[in-house]
């Protein structure tokens, strides 16, 4: 009686069945008649391949805004004054009407401070008022902000030219509630002490001595430096009851911090503070340089496991470790 195999299956495995060999033996039946028996082996599999069972493209197929440089359709030095969403959020195209290029951000691929060879972003800060780099949602007689209502989640992969906590450039900015004329990035980071390495998201409520922090998770597992060629990967995640937990290329996760329910995240504009009524901090430098190479934005929670995937699958597509 022939037995029948059923492949194994498996959502990242690949089996494929060895040849069947058979074997003939030699015995002798009752009246003394020698006689030869074709004896089938048992079916067996090779090795099973183990492939990718997530891909870049799973996690990132319902994201609700992503900006990617290297498919913006620029060159490198080109002056950029848009910057369209492929995600599936309306009315959130990044752009800058203004006919001068002078606060307008630049792509870039062969500065010795910018580690992403496919292209960036190059947003720089200048202390002379409202000329910045920098972009905006909407357009620019009715601006829009990107303030989530509930539960969501961001991810960038950036590089800059300064890591200081008070002077990390970073792409979303918010404008200030307390101090008249001027912004600050709304989320920033610092290294130390040792490998602990702090992201901070930030209000608009903040001082010319304080600033005003939302949540500040921190992990110990990094291998970011302080060098400014070192690309970053971030993804942050907050859900419905404020908790914070940010992650990082090696897929290793912070701790969990929550938001307060009385405040709520938000950002004005991007890459730079606004060029119309609001200029940067004095604390930040002329030349301070963000590269950015991708932002992307979730209207929700990603689980864990995904959010720790897609930092694992955009560190390894920008070779960031």
């Amino acid at each position: 009686m022939a037995v029948e195999f059923t492949l194994p299956k498996g959502s990242n495995v690949t089996f494929k069945r060895k040849n069947q060999d058979s074997e003939t033996l030699s015995t002798t039946i009752l009246d003394g008649t020698s006689v030869n028996i074709s004896v089938n082996k048992p079916q067996s599999f090779e090795d099973g391949v183990v492939g990718s069972t997530v891909q870049l493209s799973d996690v990132l197929e319902t994201v609700d805004i992503r900006y990617v440089a290297s498919t913006a359709g620029y060159s490198n030095g080109d002056s950029v004054n848009s910057w369209v969403n492929s995600g599936d959020l309306d009315g959130y195209d990044l752009q800058n009407e203004g006919s001068s290029p002078i606060d307008h951000p630049t792509f870039n691929t062969d500065d010795v401070n910018n580690p992403f060879s496919t292209g960036a972003m190059k947003f720089v800060i200048s202390d002379s008022d409202y000329s910045s780099d920098y972009l905006y949602w909407g357009t620019n007689d009715a601006r829009k902000t990107l303030e989530p209502e509930d539960a969501f989640t961001f991810y960038m992969v950036m590089a800059t030219t300064v890591l200081d906590a008070k002077k990390g450039h970073y792409p979303l900015w918010v404008n200030g509630s307390a101090r008249d004329n001027s912004a600050q990035t709304a989320v920033d980071s610092f290294i130390g002490p040792g490998t602990t390495f702090t992201v901070r998201l930030k209000g608009p409520e903040f001082t010319f001595t304080e600033v005003d922090i939302l949540a500040s998770p921190s992990s110990n597992d990094q291998s970011f430096t302080s060098s400014p060629a070192d690309g970053i990967v971030i993804v942050v995640t907050v859900d419905k009851d404020g908790v914070v937990r940010h992650y990082n290329a090696n897929a290793k996760s912070s701790n969990e911090i929550t938001i307060d329910s009385s405040r709520k995240f938000k950002a004005d504009t991007f890459g730079g503070p606004d060029g119309r009524n609001q200029k940067s901090p004095s604390y930040m430098t002329t030349g301070d340089t963000l590269y950015l190479a991708e932002f992307g934005y979730w209207n929700s929670k990603l689980d864990g496991q995904s959010a720790a995937t897609l930092a694992r699958l955009l560190g390894k597509k920008y070779e960031i470790s």
